[in-house]
């Protein structure tokens, strides 16, 4: 691997320009939203930032000493986060070059993206699992389970009311992002796919009747 960035010409299918910063493979790269900007992710466990056009280094991101495995922008191109081997993800401010570290999987970060608002950020993680956090705060809101194997990539919806996870099982994931956690949230989410009234029998087994001990279950996300 040469470690180098190359930019090419879609006309003449040649790389236009050639950006050699890093000290062991590039392994992730994105594009600002405005197009002035490449953030690159490297096995170094850096970050760097370049101007497209001419290739000037606008800054290294030293996130840690493990591999990163991917890079992306914010919708505002104010941020970038990364996802790394050393089972974290950062959300760093490009003018500050400050970071919020994203802790919380139990084995390495192989993705990270925004939410099309800039609100929110999901990882993909080995440990077989997607997690949803506040991009401001940095905590975790929610868990999303169901892999059989790790999970390799994590997206938002353009609209940003689901959540998508790829994953080594040969699958693929959608969440919705809005978790309902009452009965009649539920009996309202049911009747739009049911075309009839349930059975006694079936109210018994499926429908519990609720009681003064019986927790309420958490929101993960209102």
């Amino acid at each position: 691997m040469d470690r180098t960035i190359k930019v090419w010409s879609l006309a003449s299918q040649q790389p236009g320009l050639t950006i050699d910063g890093h000290d062991k493979a590039v392994t992730s790269l994105a594009v600002s939203p405005d197009g002035a900007l490449l953030a690159t992710a490297s096995e170094d466990g850096t970050a760097c930032v370049w101007e497209l056009r001419s290739g000037n280094s606008r800054g290294q991101l030293q996130a840690t000493t493990e591999p990163l495995r991917s890079i992306g922008f914010s919708p505002d191109g104010r941020k970038v986060v990364t996802a790394s081997e050393d089972y974290t993800a950062r959300i760093w401010e490009l003018e500050t070059a400050r970071a919020t570290i994203l802790r919380g999987h139990t084995g390495k970060v192989s993705g990270a993206a925004f939410s099309p608002d800039g609100t929110l950020v999901v990882t993909a993680s080995e440990d077989r699992t997607a997690r949803v956090w506040d991009a401001a705060r940095g905590e975790p809101l929610a868990e999303l389970r169901g892999h059989s194997g790790p999970v390799t990539a994590a997206a938002f919806s353009p609209d940003g009311n689901w959540w998508a996870t790829g994953s080594d099982d040969l699958t693929a994931r959608l969440y919705p992002r809005t978790v309902r956690s009452t009965v009649e949230d539920l009996l309202a989410r049911a009747r739009e796919r049911v075309t009839r009234e349930l059975t006694e029998q079936e109210r018994a087994r499926y429908i519990p009747t609720p009681t003064a001990e019986s927790p309420q279950a958490p929101e993960i996300i209102s």
